[in-house]
């Protein structure tokens, strides 16, 4: 592929932000949540728990210390507004001395039977508090809630439809929307990607609402004091030991408001100075418990995401595939970059020339071939991306083959031993790419989204490389939908598996997508490693080709026909015209979020939908209704 549909999820955020801090003016969030509870007063919750065989009791556990006395009732009346009843509240005061607190929490106590409420007799910090509550809990979940935040009236409802559409899921986590102190929106969503335990080394993205089954808590020895400020994270890592990828559900909807209290890191990392350093040591147990060969460093601008350089384990042959067409000054750059870069002790390079006919570039491609071991595969034909490159692979006694365009250069030290070591993490990762920037700095690629107005597009695109991208993806070792032929590495046996590139139908454009499509079919899975990082000038040697509109016609119909959804990325982000916020949006969404419910409900009755149910999709991505929830 050679032209993507351009993106760039931080202007939208920004956009997005600017547009909600002028609505909040109008709309306040209590205004809305009014009008919430209004659109749900007639909603018959029989209707879905009619279809769920599975009814668990949930235990939302509250730590609880010098919480302002407002923000404390509220964040209770969210769970008393439930609309699932089979839950308890554990409210574990943490030494607070206040006896507003105390009269706050006997109150609503004695108020209803489902609330249970402790005091510490000193402060223990929010581990041990976190612990206490935990002991007393007695459902098959734990639900994890901030004394200063919210839970939306459905969110229960949506972790039980998600457990009876996917049983065998011991955790469960959903998007969350950052609230103001005043109590409007601050327009910052976060709309997570689905798990991916190579993201959650580098952060702690899941963070709220998250639910965990009670006895995997307790396998793993509760929270841990010594990691209080990121106390949630090193639970998740340790957690994340003990489940498979399938026992991990993300739910695609806002259930949780996080309030950006002086105190919380929803306002700024640093109220918490301690959290960083917390979560640094988190990550290194992890990494030390895995016995995963890196080194771990703290992003300079986000101090609670973790850079993972990785070590190789193991060296097998990588044929570094580059096809050109003429265009000697970019090939030779190219070739001189790469070379001076790479550190790796068992790779080759071979050139695809595609009928040369420049005498300065056929005189170099010979002397490379006797001097420094280059090889030259002649593609005597039109161009066809993807036929050249399915021609050479076939000949090819390599484990890993890199694709690489002639118009990169500035190759990051150890580039190659990154994307080696990426696919080296797992079997199943069928390949994986890097960073690619523009000349002037800004950020080409950093991963691909599929699905986005129909056809593919970069993520990040047009960022500055010194500035984080949509919640600091661009920084984050991660699972993606896809990465871009213009550089990427792929196991041989994957690639043939699958029948390599579709030759026919994209000699071109979309090949790459089209591909990892494919090879996600067979479940494999693709990663983005931002350590590997390189120059991209792009469609230097080819330009656009002609037939770009029917490809892209193509890849439409293909995704038609597949229903695919991108997990990794909610469409949501990108849809300008969904971000739109008007008064009657909080309705418009409500009704869409009650219909979504009620159809993923009566889906569970399905014969066909017997077992795992396969990942649950958002209110309408293509609308933009979960931007409009937050």
């Amino acid at each position: 592929m050679r032209e993507y549909h351009k993106l760039n999820p931080l202007r939208y955020g920004r956009r997005l932000e600017q547009r909600f801090r002028r609505w909040r003016r109008r709309l306040p969030f209590r205004f809305q949540q009014r009008r919430i509870a209004r659109a749900y007063a007639n909603f018959d919750v029989g209707e879905v728990l009619q279809h769920c065989r599975r009814q668990p009791v949930y235990s939302i556990v509250v730590p609880v210390f010098r919480a302002e006395p407002k923000w404390l009732r509220r964040c209770i009346e969210s769970v008393l507004q439930q609309l699932y009843p089979h839950w308890e509240l554990i409210l574990v005061d943490d030494g607070s001395k206040s006896k507003s607190i105390d009269e706050i929490l006997r109150t609503y106590a004695a108020r209803d039977p489902r609330i249970r409420a402790f005091s510490l007799p000193r402060n223990q910090g929010i581990s041990a508090a976190t612990n206490h509550a935990i002991a007393q809990a007695q459902g098959e979940f734990l639900g994890f809630l901030d004394h200063d935040d919210e839970l939306t009236p459905d969110a229960l409802l949506w972790m039980v439809v998600a457990h009876n559409r996917h049983p065998r899921s011991k955790w469960f986590y959903s998007n969350e929307a950052i609230l103001e102190l005043d109590g409007n929106y601050v327009g910052r969503f976060h709309l997570k990607p689905a798990y991916s335990s190579e993201h959650l080394l580098s952060v702690m993205y899941p963070c709220h609402f998250t639910v965990y089954r009670r006895e995997l808590v307790e396998r793993v020895g509760r929270l841990r004091s010594k990691f209080d400020g990121a106390q949630d994270h090193d639970l998740a890592l340790r957690i994340a030991d003990h489940v498979s990828r399938d026992e991990v559900t993300h739910i695609p909807q806002t259930l949780y408001f996080w309030r950006a209290t002086p105190q919380s890191t929803a306002s700024d990392v640093k109220t918490k100075p301690a959290a960083p350093l917390a979560g640094y040591r988190a990550v290194c147990e992890a990494v030390g418990r895995r016995r995963l060969p890196c080194e771990v460093s703290p992003d300079p601008v986000i101090p609670t995401l973790f850079h993972l350089k990785l070590e190789l384990r193991e060296t097998p042959k990588v044929s570094v595939i580059i096809p050109t067409r003429n265009a000697c000054r970019l090939l030779r750059r190219c070739l001189e970059s790469l070379q001076s870069a790479t550190n790796y002790p068992n790779y080759e390079i071979i050139v695809i020339d595609n009928q040369s006919d420049e005498p300065e570039l056929l005189q170099y491609l010979r002397r490379q071939e006797t001097q420094a071991g280059l090889r030259t595969f002649r593609y005597d034909k039109p161009f066809n991306h993807s036929e050249m490159h399915n021609q050479v692979i076939a000949t090819l006694d390599s484990e890993l083959v890199v694709l690489a365009n002639n118009d990169l250069y500035d190759f990051s030290p150890g580039w190659l031993e990154q994307l080696v070591s990426t696919v080296q993490l797992d079997e199943k990762i069928a390949g994986a790419g890097g960073k690619l920037l523009f000349p002037n700095g800004t950020i080409q690629h950093a991963g691909v989204v599929v699905g986005v107005a129909g056809l593919a597009g970069n993520t990040c695109y047009g960022v500055p490389k010194d500035q984080p991208g949509y919640l600091g993806r661009d920084r984050s070792l991660q699972d993606v939908a896809a990465v871009t032929g213009a550089l990427m590495i792929l196991r041989k046996d994957a690639f043939e598996a699958v029948g390599g590139f579709d030759a026919q139908r994209f000699p071109t454009s979309y090949n790459d997508v089209d591909l990892w499509m494919r090879l996600t079919e067979k479940a494999y899975r693709c990663l983005y490693n931002p350590e590997v990082q390189a120059v991209h000038e792009e469609s230097c040697t080819r330009g656009v080709p002609e037939n770009e509109l029917e490809y892209r016609r193509r890849l439409q119909e293909n995704l038609t026909r597949s229903q695919y959804v991108d997990p990794y990325w909610d469409l949501a982000i990108f849809d300008d015209h969904a971000t739109r916020v008007r008064r009657e949006a909080t309705a418009q969404w409500v009704l869409s979020k009650v219909n979504s419910l009620r159809e993923q409900a009566a889906s569970l009755s399905d014969p066909a939908m017997a077992g795992d149910a396969g990942p649950m999709p958002s209110v309408d991505s293509s609308s933009g209704a979960d931007h409009q929830a937050a």
